[in-house]
């Protein structure tokens, strides 16, 4: 997680306590060097770094990321969108929707598809 120290351990005691494996990056250099190294799941990072996102995007193309932020509005989910978040929500949500919006974004989800009619050279 690239958060403020506080928010940072927050956020991790309650990802630990909830049996997620948690590495922490202090500064913008460490959590760039920890996407390069991956593989990381998921980035949990403040909006307003918006430079750490699109790097994080860059570097770690497949890692989720959850971007917070103090407030919570069209505006501010576009910013995220746009700056390639997979998710967002306010810093001051509770523990159970913080965890909750966690394991949505780290779930694998398997992709369904029909495959159509058979080849005309594959018997059924």
């Amino acid at each position: 997680a690239a958060l403020d120290p506080k928010l940072r351990d927050t956020w991790t005691s309650r990802l630990v306590a909830s049996g997620y494996e948690v590495v922490s990056a202090k500064n913008y250099a460490a959590a760039v060097d920890l996407a390069r190294k991956g593989p990381i799941d998921l980035a949990i990072v403040e909006l307003q770094s918006g430079e750490w996102i699109k790097d994080l995007r860059s570097e770690a193309p497949g890692m989720k990321i959850l971007a917070l932020d103090d407030t919570v509005n069209a505006d501010v989910l576009r910013k995220a969108d746009l700056l390639g978040a997979n998710g967002f929500m306010g810093k001051s949500a509770p523990a159970s929707e913080a965890l909750e919006r966690v394991r949505a974004l780290v779930r694998i989800r398997p992709m369904l598809y029909e495959a159509g009619p058979p080849w005309p050279f594959c018997p059924r």
